[in-house]
């Protein structure tokens, strides 16, 4: 490395703010370039990240990043020593310049560092919006890298407060920060720091690493997958691990730049119970980290209370000592008119729900008909239900998943495109399965996924295999229908096959005209009431009313005895598939 006479410190200023209006998954950098070489962190990715569009002021000389690799000459102490280590580094110029056919550098990302010359003899100050990430750069062990950290602009830390933790960023025998270089832009000269100095946010830094370290700060945030909370249109729960890397307890508080509503949950024990539970998210949560300990946050989304198709916001984690971490967190579903009843929007109620009801009272039919009691055991039955999107509800006995290929066409160049995708039904008719492929794949051969209940039976209205239920799917409603066992019905109680006594036939095998039938007819009048909160005392559903909804469950059973046959419990419905239609 060349070395020279250090300058006075440089009058670099980046300055950070929020631009988290519509509750985006973005946040806006401040930028302010001095004229001579600025040292510049970025923390977001824009929105283009086009490095012309981002830096198209035309003060602008040119902009370098360096390749992360180690090489004999790692960085060169004056700045204005042209070409300084030039093949270490990736470079953009203005395309308006002839040296502008070497560039390889083009486009900027989150967590990187450039160095960037600005022309001229006025600052520039312009603003960079786009979306945090969690992924870190890393350091090249036994060697110099160009690094920016995660600083709360409110309350920077010194070198030695934040390096301080780290073994591979501090010697040994005094344990003060080392190593560690910043540009001083009046001299374009990178001078070494002092430990008691203040480090800046969105300044980026020659950082000597000594072994290999993946260390972030004091306090650092990781998720299991991706660069943020990406919950898409399926995953209801993530896990982000909070890492207090100091040797003291800390306390790490989240806060929601968005602007609300907040449909986010945390998941924990309630205050003053033993019992955990999904609390919403306020729009700020402390959470006491132990030292040297990490702590895992169960977050989740609660689709139901999201107001639109999507959402996004950030987060800010801070521990109040000097560490500033973004978020990014995203979710969607499928956009949707809201029922005229409120609650649920309708077209997000649509789908196949399997379910389980628990029956676990009866009345008894001499002392109190009427009113069930509880039983000394409950007894579990299977159901089966299909909810379009204009909120029709049916009861199904036997449904099939199988799938329509898509269809293409011919564009103007003649070139086949897609026309109409491919798409999932469900059939409870049996003989559309031929006009129709498998769902999934067994043995090799594409078969269709069925789905069936034995608590159920009837006989098909008109071969459709479905009874329509009357009333309103959703929270705070209920539906309802009866179901009827007519004598000839196969399940009917009553009937036998091959017993004489139990086939509605006289002594000459001629139906019964007169007298009392051998079969009766047996109805089932079903009803089912949903309410706000889920009756099973489940706690580990934080989006209850979206995907899974559930409430009290009554039948009365006539045909069976000479009175009415009552019997209550509850219900859990978890909706398995999105297919909006039966049958086509």
């Amino acid at each position: 490395m060349k070395t020279q006479s250090s300058a006075k410190s440089g009058l670099l200023a980046l300055l950070l703010g929020i631009a988290c209006a519509g509750s985006a998954q973005t946040y806006t950098q401040s930028v302010t370039l001095l004229p001579g070489w600025n040292s510049v962190f970025l923390e977001i990715t824009p929105a283009d990240p086009t490095v012309g569009t981002v830096f198209s002021n035309a003060a602008i000389d040119s902009v370098w990043e360096a390749r992360t690799r180690v090489s004999t000459v790692q960085f060169i102490q004056n700045q204005n020593e042209v070409v300084f280590n030039r093949a270490g580094w990736s470079v953009y110029i203005p395309t308006n310049r002839i040296e502008s056919i070497n560039n390889d550098l083009f486009a900027v990302a989150a967590n990187h560092s450039y160095l960037i010359k600005l022309n001229g003899g006025t600052a520039v100050t312009f603003s960079i919006t786009g979306r945090p990430s969690l992924l870190q750069q890393p350091f090249l062990p036994d060697a110099y890298t160009l690094r920016g950290f995660h600083v709360d602009p409110a309350h920077p830390p010194t070198f030695q407060a934040f390096f301080g933790a780290s073994a591979a960023h501090t010697d040994p025998a005094t344990g003060l920060a080392r190593n560690i270089y910043r540009l001083n832009n009046a001299s374009s000269q990178w001078q070494l720091v002092n430990p008691n100095d203040a480090l800046a946010s969105g300044v980026a830094y020659w950082v000597y690493t000594a072994g290999a370290s993946s260390y972030a700060g004091p306090l650092s945030a990781t998720t299991i997958i991706g660069d943020g909370l990406d919950y898409g249109a399926v995953s209801s729960q993530l896990l982000l691990t909070l890492q207090n890397n100091a040797l003291s307890a800390a306390t790490a508080t989240l806060i929601d730049l968005g602007p609300g509503p907040r449909p986010l949950a945390y998941y924990q024990f309630a205050p003053g119970d033993l019992s955990p539970a999904w609390l919403d998210l306020p729009q700020s949560q402390p959470f006491a980290l132990d030292p040297s300990a990490s702590r895992n946050l169960r977050l989740a989304v609660r689709r139901a209370q999201m107001t639109g198709a999507n959402y996004t916001t950030v987060l800010q984690i801070s521990d109040g000592l000097g560490t500033r971490i973004l978020v990014p967190v995203s979710a969607s579903r499928p956009a949707a008119v809201v029922s005229a009843s409120g609650g649920i929007p309708v077209g997000l109620q649509a789908g196949l729900w399997v379910g389980d009801i628990t029956v676990n009272a009866v009345a008894e039919t001499r002392v109190n008909p009427t009113n069930p009691t509880p039983t000394k055991s409950a007894f579990d039955l299977r159901i089966l239900m299909h909810v379009n999107t204009n909120g029709v509800t049916r009861l199904l006995r036997e449904v099939i998943q199988m799938f329509q290929k898509g269809t293409t066409t011919n564009n103007p160049a003649g070139q086949a495109v897609v026309s109409q995708p491919g798409r999932y039904v469900l059939l409870t008719d049996d003989t559309l399965l031929p006009q129709f492929q498998g769902a999934t794949v067994r043995d090799g051969v594409p078969v269709g996924r069925r789905f069936s209940t034995s608590s159920f039976d009837f006989d098909p209205p008109g071969g459709t295999n479905y009874v329509t239920m009357s009333g309103t799917f959703g929270i705070s409603n209920s539906i309802g229908c009866t179901i009827t066992l007519q004598p000839s019905t196969p399940t009917n109680p009553f009937l036998h096959r091959y017993h004489p006594d139990h086939d509605n036939l006289d002594g000459n095998y001629q139906p019964i005209v007169s007298g009392i039938p051998e079969v009766f007819t047996i109805a089932r009048q079903i009803q089912l009431q949903f309410t706000a909160t889920d009756p099973t005392g489940q706690t580990t559903d934080p989006d209850y009313g979206y995907r899974s909804i559930g409430g009290n469950y009554s039948e009365t059973v006539t045909g069976l005895h000479n009175n009415p046959l009552v019997c209550s419990g509850i219900f859990h419905l978890t909706k398995v598939i999105d297919t909006p239609v039966l049958n086509q």
